[in-house]
């Protein structure tokens, strides 16, 4: 939607502006996934079969943190790419 109402040279800064909040976002849900998980009287047991969440959030954060470092490259390919063709856009 933006592309049709906005030249390249706009959408390069929405581009940028989106991959940063993004990237916080991520970072942000890892640190509080990670915080959740350390320390005994933090990370909870289900009441029904005994079973710890702690490795869940650890494979939570895992998986979220590989997302934030997948966005922390693309801002960077996106950075270089800056005034050419962003190789991390889909073809039309």
């Amino acid at each position: 939607m933006i592309t049709m109402a906005f030249d390249r040279k706009t959408t390069r800064f929405t581009d940028l502006a989106t991959r940063l909040t993004s990237l916080f976002m991520t970072a942000l849900s890892v640190y509080a996934l990670w915080n959740k998980a350390c320390g005994f009287e933090r990370a909870c047991i289900t009441t029904n079969l005994s079973i710890e969440h702690r490795p869940f959030y650890y494979i939570l954060a895992f998986g979220i943190g590989y997302y934030a470092l997948l966005l922390a490259v693309r801002t960077v390919v996106g950075l270089m790419w800056f005034n050419g063709d962003d190789p991390n856009e889909p073809a039309d």
